[in-house]
């Protein structure tokens, strides 16, 4: 065959390719553009000029109810595992720690697990009755493990109150909380056996992967292992107690998620069962019928299930009938390494994490040859065309099997979905959507709306226009009001993006908090006259009626979550923290960065200058680097208050009112562990005591 053949017949086939494929998908985009133009419903009227208008999902209309469970016979968590045991097809992965390879256990290993535990937990608390609150409560401090996933579904079936705490925690931190909220029973990681030991309480410690004969001496708690309580229970040495589930109420409290608010001060929100089948009801609707999760699908939860999406995604999950896969890893490259072996369909993954692994893919494209990397900027900028100008996934494409395939094999090559927490990410998450050719949900708030109140909708690519994390969930109703203070100053007439204290009111909404009942001053002061809880955070409406979560902290009205968006369009940014810190002289915006080792690698042989990751901190030419590539960006999004390099510092602010700006790189990704990510202050980065 001569070469005049060859290309004829090349040309007929990426003709055939185009006009037969991408044209006519070009005209169908994956969702339809008028429900990604309005995104939500809203009333005709609004109360008072202080406040927006009602803002409530396409799904319910202001004249039928908010979302409260997608079927009559689901009404508690109880319920949900009940429907997942019933269908046979609940399994959870993990890998093991020595092998490194994946194991399973499968739905009737799991019933029996939770059978033998509950019976075992009735006995060594010697339960006659669930009367006090207190004995009704168990603590969990623990990595994502199978004895999480045990206990968790343990708990939600026999009607206990479940405290999910994060096991990177410090001592002190977890002590405040086991104290307030009265757990006589916690399981633990043999690290955290140890760890708690000084709790002034006596307490019934589980503990995972270890021996309690290690921790028998202790003269305070009682300590058990995990896999005892589940093996040979001692139920049946004593069948006076008999320990079943009985029927679960809906208002039943499954589980309290703790955070400290805007005083910080420590406070304990009841997730009912109630609260949490709304939200799951809500997930699941907002996703077309052709593309819903089912008992197919697989998901992949990482890093934490204390996580308040993540305990959404889980019911989600067992509503499903869904399979689990747990891993635990606060690295991006590692959770790629478990996602390509286990082969997830649906991912959480925390958004610092979801950072990490945009990184990872810029250096390794950084790193193909300079013709091979030419070809995949055309390729990327194909991608780019097909979602933002006609609203599809591309899928198939010379350009898939050429490069997209194999990315997506990096992380199994079955993922549909990726959910994250957050807004202040929307280039990451747009990356994250082309590279891996997969939807990316981002879904947001307050620990006492259950931490979701809005979820991005399948199909909606506007992210970067419009960095919202979507409209209201069909579960609950939103509204701004103005909000004034001596620092801050928001108004719901700002043009075109309304902005104000964030009001919620629906199913997924905590009517009270721990120790604080219905009636109490102190929590009637969080709820308004007509039952719309005030939150802590604060927010602006997008004119495709989309939520932007604000944050808590501000620097002259402009919210610093804006800041930490902003760095990661810098090619030197892998992630970044923007905090403020005060002095009597002056006021200061300081920017933490993590850098992108590569990029900077790749600008210092350029320059012929010296770098190495862990000398940055003190590298003045790349935090000068950095700093000019900042400054051009900050100016370019209109930030004209901050005073780039600075002679002086008090009288320069004094005389021209200019916040000054500091620049501080740092070698060390930031993560729940080393103590920059604090996942306490949800759902925002806060740099703690690391600047202090």
């Amino acid at each position: 065959m001569d070469t005049t053949t060859v290309l004829t017949l090349l040309v007929l086939a990426l003709s055939f390719a185009y006009f037969g494929f991408f044209m006519p998908k070009a005209k169908r985009p994956d969702v339809h553009p008028l429900i990604i133009q309005e995104q939500a419903n809203v009333s005709q009227i609004r109360k008072t000029d202080s406040e927006t208008v009602v803002y409530r999902s396409k799904l319910t209309t202001f004249i039928s109810p908010l979302l409260a469970a997608r079927e009559d016979s689901i009404r508690n968590l109880q319920d949900v595992i009940l429907r997942a045991h019933s269908k046979k097809s609940l399994s959870v992965k993990q890998i093991d720690p020595t092998t490194k390879k994946p194991v399973e256990k499968g739905w009737a290993e799991i019933l029996l697990n939770i059978k033998h535990f509950a019976s075992n937990l009735y006995t060594k608390n010697d339960w006659k009755d669930l009367q006090k609150d207190s004995e009704k409560i168990v603590a969990v401090i623990l990595e994502p493990t199978f004895e999480w996933f045990i206990l968790y579904l343990t708990c939600m079936q026999y009607g206990l109150t479940l405290v999910p705490l994060q096991h990177t925690l410090t001592e002190t931190e977890a002590f405040l909380i086991l104290d307030d909220c009265k757990a006589k029973n916690v399981v633990v990681s043999k690290t955290w056996a140890k760890k708690i030991s000084p709790f002034h309480e006596k307490l019934n410690v589980i503990v995972a992967g270890s021996d309690e004969k290690n921790f028998s001496k202790n003269k305070i708690h009682s300590y058990f292992s995990f896999d005892d309580m589940l093996h040979d229970p001692t139920i049946a040495a004593n069948p006076d107690n008999k320990f079943g589930p009985e029927k679960v109420l809906f208002d039943t409290v499954a589980y309290i998620l703790y955070e400290r608010n805007s005083s910080k001060q420590l406070v304990g929100n009841l997730i009912t069962h109630a609260n949490a089948v709304s939200i799951l009801s809500s997930y699941i609707s907002i996703i077309p019928e052709s593309k819903t999760i089912s008992a197919k699908d697989s998901i992949h939860i990482v890093e934490s299930l204390a996580d308040p999406t993540a305990l959404n995604l889980m019911n989600v999950g067992l509503y499903n009938c869904c399979s689990f896969i747990l891993t635990n890893t606060d690295d991006g490259e590692l959770a790629m390494d478990d996602m390509f072996t286990l082969s997830p369909s649906i991912v959480y993954v925390p958004s610092a994490i979801l950072r990490d692994m945009a990184s990872l893919m810029k250096t390794q494209i950084e790193k193909l040859p300079v013709g091979e990397k030419k070809l995949f900027e055309y390729a990327f900028s194909f991608v780019g065309r097909c979602i933002n100008s006609s609203g599809f996934l591309p899928g198939w494409s010379f350009w898939h099997l050429a490069y997209f395939m194999h990315f997506k094999k990096q992380i199994g090559g079955k993922v549909r979905f990726i959910y994250t927490d957050g807004n202040n990410h929307s280039s990451i998450v747009s990356y994250i959507r082309k590279i891996f050719g997969c939807q990316v949900f981002c879904t947001a708030g307050p620990y006492s709306t259950g931490g979701a109140i809005c979820c991005s909708l399948y199909g909606d690519y506007k992210q970067e226009k419009y960095s919202s994390v979507g409209p209201p969930l069909p579960c609950c109703e939103i509204k701004l009001v103005d909000y004034e203070s001596k620092d801050l100053k928001l108004k719901v007439s700002d043009v075109p993006n309304p902005q104000g204290q964030i009001l919620v009111r629906g199913a997924n909404v905590s009517t009270f908090g721990l120790n604080n009942k219905l009636g109490d001053e102190k929590n009637n002061n969080k709820f308004t006259e007509d039952g719309w809880l005030k939150t802590d955070q604060f927010g602006c409406m997008f004119p495709n009626r989309t939520l932007r979560v604000l944050g808590d902290k501000f620097i002259m009205n402009y919210p610093l979550s804006t800041f930490d968006e902003y760095c990661l369009e810098s090619n030197y940014i892998a992630d970044a923290v923007t905090t403020i810190i005060e002095t009597k002289k002056q006021k200061k915006v300081v920017v933490v960065a993590f850098p992108r080792p590569s990029a900077l690698y790749t600008a210092a042989a350029d320059a012929k200058k010296s770098y190495m990751l862990k000398t940055v901190s003190t590298n003045e030419w790349c935090i000068s680097l950095v700093y000019d590539d900042l400054w051009k960006i900050f100016v370019g999004k209109g930030i004209n208050f901050l005073q780039f390099n600075p002679e002086s510092t008090s009288e320069l602010e004094s005389e021209n009112g200019k916040v000054t700006f500091e620049l501080r790189l740092v070698p060390d990704r930031f993560t729940r562990s080393n103590g920059w990510l604090n996942k306490v202050m949800y759902p925002f980065l806060n740099a703690g005591s690391k600047l202090e």
